[in-house]
């Protein structure tokens, strides 16, 4: 609730150039010595939320991974996000240190964290080190009031060449893809239908989206239009999920709004741990997804890991991993952003999918068996392909070994 109070009574432009003055007050204090290979022993730091039940927590477990799969030492610094975060997951925890024992920081903030991070950072944390950020961003348009950041690293790395194209325009340091490590998302067996309150018995859909992220964005008013258009008359056997983490009373109350007149719908609102919501999307037959813009799209290749068919906008990050033969991949046309809502500005670009195409993909899903398992067979299989860990390790290892040869030879 103070968090709302001071974003009404301090607008997004100027938060973020306190934001700005703070960094210029305090960059001269972490401001490092010109990095040294030969400090430390070669190997990666990796800074992160790496216990985080979200997003980015996620994000950074997959770095991790890779990292892991190449076979370059490492440690983890992890970074706790805030009290209201949940940051549970222990599945690297073994890696974990206080000491940044090598010669690459790998930081995995994103771009309006790094202030904060630098406030609570000392400059040993950064000497005679090679300093990498692994960023993600949903737009071709990177903020301008972030760029001054990029000062901090030597490089930036990013899981998609959709964020490295929007980081290329802004600045002439390196900037590499270095896709995710993606192994079986990890369920669990007591987590079925009945653990969600959902019925066994219909052919359900799944769409989610956290209210933490931009709701315009995320665009759940589209794939429930979508959803609506392919059953104007609700069928008994098919029913909707939708997953609203952190969405406030008055969006639930749209929601409602939205579904109105029918009756197969399941609004679950609880956090769940990472386990449980893949397991919500293994339980569920067909996921939607009609975001305007995304920086990777976890869910969507987390939900093709899982044999979920998959309904998609066919732009942004998300397009780099999916096909039109594993996918249902939804035909968009690219907009201006209308308002201004910060971090997104006006007269950026993102997309409007087309939501009689989706319609269209998600009746068949329901109505075509074949069709259906098809998506669920070639999803399963693309996916693995595309995002294994030997190959996310090898385009690691190979920058790596880039850098080293590069710092070694000045």
């Amino acid at each position: 609730m103070v968090r709302k109070i001071l974003k009404l009574i301090f607008p997004y432009i100027f938060r973020e150039h306190i934001r700005g003055v703070l960094f210029k007050v305090n960059y001269p204090k972490i401001k490092r010595k010109e990095c040294d290979f030969n400090t430390y022993p070669a190997g990666i730091n990796l800074i992160g939320y790496a216990r985080g039940d979200f997003g980015l927590g996620e994000s950074c477990r997959l770095v991790a991974e890779a990292i892991k799969t190449s076979g370059i030492p490492f440690s983890i610094k992890n970074l706790f996000q805030n009290k209201n975060a949940s940051e549970t997951n222990m599945s690297y925890a073994q890696y974990e240190s206080e000491d940044l024992k090598y010669n690459v920081n790998l930081i995995h903030v994103n771009p309006n964290e790094i202030v904060n991070f630098s406030l609570h950072s000392k400059r040993s944390d950064f000497d005679n080190r090679y300093q990498i950020a692994f960023w993600l961003w949903e737009l071709p348009e990177f903020p301008q009031e972030w760029v001054y950041q990029i000062d901090m690293f030597d490089e930036i790395w990013t899981p998609s060449e959709f964020v490295s194209d929007a980081v290329r325009r802004v600045t002439s340091k390196p900037v590499h893809t270095v896709p995710y490590a993606m192994r079986e998302p990890a369920t669990l067996d007591k987590c079925d239908r009945d653990y969600f309150g959902i019925p066994a018995d219909k052919f359900l859909y799944l769409m989610s989206y956290d209210g933490l992220s931009n709701s315009d964005r995320k665009n759940p008013d589209a794939s429930i239009a979508a959803y609506k258009a392919a059953f104007p008359t609700e069928l008994p056997d098919v029913g909707l999920i939708i997953k609203a983490t952190h969405a406030g009373e008055a969006e639930m109350e749209h929601l409602r709004e939205l579904m109105a007149g029918y009756e197969n719908v399941y609004i679950l609102t609880d956090s769940f741990s990472k386990e449980e919501f893949n397991s919500l999307i293994k339980c569920a037959d067909a996921h939607i997804s009609l975001h305007r813009s995304e920086g990777f799209g976890l869910v969507m290749a987390e939900a093709m890991f899982l044999g979920t068919p998959t309904v998609a906008t066919n732009w942004s990050a998300n397009a780099e991993f999916m096909s039109e033969d594993a996918c249902c991949m939804v035909p968009v046309k690219i907009i201006e952003i209308e308002k201004e809502t910060p971090p997104y500005h006006k007269g950026n670009h993102w997309a409007d999918p087309d939501v009689h195409a989706a319609s269209e993909f998600i009746r068949r899903l329901h109505d075509d068996k074949d069709f259906y398992n098809h998506k669920k067979t070639a999803a399963m299989k693309h996916i693995r392909e595309r995002m294994s860990p030997e190959r996310a390790a090898g385009i690691l290892r190979e920058r790596f070994a880039e850098l080293t040869r590069q710092e070694l030879n000045k």
